[in-house]
Order: C-alpha cells, then sequence, then structure tokens
C-alpha cells in the first residue's frame, strides 16, 4: 500500500471520528512538519468544510501556498483571515510576506508596520518588522532599479 493511499484511509477514518477543525488543523502542522504537502492539504481542507469561517484555518492555507510559491491564493486566504480577525497581527506580516515577494515594497512597509501597531507586545510582528527594515535597505522600489 503507497503512503498516499494510507494517509488517504488515515484522513477518512479520522473523519469519521471527529468533526473537530481544530483536530484536522493540528494534523495538517503535523503533516507540514513531516514534509507531507498533500497531506497537510487533505486535513487544512477537511478543516475549512467544517468550519468554514475559521481564521486559522484560512492562514495555515495561506501559509501552504506561500510555502508552494502560489502568492496570489496565499494572499486571498490571509486577506480573508484578517476579514475575520482585524485586530491580530499575524494576519498583517502574514500579508507583508506575500508583497515583499512581489515586490510590492510599499505595500510590505505599511503591512509590517500595520502588524505591530495593532499589537505592540506581539514579538514575531516585532521581529517582521525589524528584519524587514533591515532587508529593505538593500532594496529599491521597482520604479527605481537600474534598467
Amino acid at each position: 500500500m503507497s503512503d498516499d493511499a494510507t494517509i488517504s484511509d488515515l484522513m477518512r477514518l479520522l473523519g469519521e471520528l471527529t468533526e473537530d477543525a481544530e483536530f484536522f488543523q493540528g494534523l495538517g502542522k503535523l503533516f507540514s512538519k513531516v514534509r507531507q504537502g498533500d497531506a497537510a492539504d487533505a486535513a487544512y481542507s477537511k478543516s475549512l468544510r467544517l468550519d468554514p469561517c475559521d481564521p486559522f484555518t484560512h492562514l495555515y492555507i495561506g501559509n501552504r501556498h506561500y510555502q508552494k510559491d502560489e502568492y496570489e491564493e496565499a494572499l486571498e486566504s490571509f486577506e480573508y483571515a484578517t476579514g475575520l480577525l482585524p485586530d491580530e497581527a499575524v494576519c498583517y506580516w502574514c500579508q507583508a510576506n506575500i508583497y515583499e515577494r512581489q515586490e510590492r515594497l510599499e505595500l510590505a512597509d505599511k503591512f509590517y508596520e500595520r502588524a505591530v501597531e495593532i499589537d505592540p507586545e506581539d514579538r514575531n510582528a516585532r521581529r517582521q518588522l525589524r528584519k524587514w527594515k533591515k532587508r529593505r535597505k538593500n532594496l529599491r522600489p521597482a520604479e527605481e532599479s537600474p534598467t
């Protein structure tokens, strides 16, 4: 039996045992950690089906898209999570990461800063902003790039 079949069977059995979206978020995190991307995607999809408005599931799905360089899809998930959790810094620095990858530097600035404004005590937000400022010194907006 292949690993994919085993994971599929496991997901089916677990789905019969629980209808807890957070359980499937945790399972998705576990699969991501052991580099079982397809299984992680399946777990997050199950979590989303169980609770379509869970902001953390949208963040996890956004992170999976980010890991696969699917930036538009990641941004869509992060924006949706932000609509559900407008007072959570993580929603903003996740979007900032996307804007940085897309070389939309002004938006990256705005969203890294916004994350810290929302929660000045959030260590991750402050760390993300500090690292961004170091990277930003070496970048120019696209319109200033030499040709």
